[in-house]
């Protein structure tokens, strides 16, 4: 692990705690599946409810 810089995982915030918590160096990189995911279930449901 010496050498990794970053790490990719889903947006699980338990995922990220326990890769900072053991390797706080490490950049934490989100895929891009998970990005539009998060913001299509968090803001586009939100216009189409208005």
């Amino acid at each position: 692990m010496s050498k990794v810089e970053a790490v990719a995982c889903d947006m699980n915030s338990d995922f990220e705690e326990a890769f900072k918590g053991r390797y706080p160096k490490l950049d934490i990189v989100y895929d891009r599946f998970h990005i539009i995911k998060n913001f299509n279930d968090k803001v586009v449901s939100e216009i189409r409810k208005d």
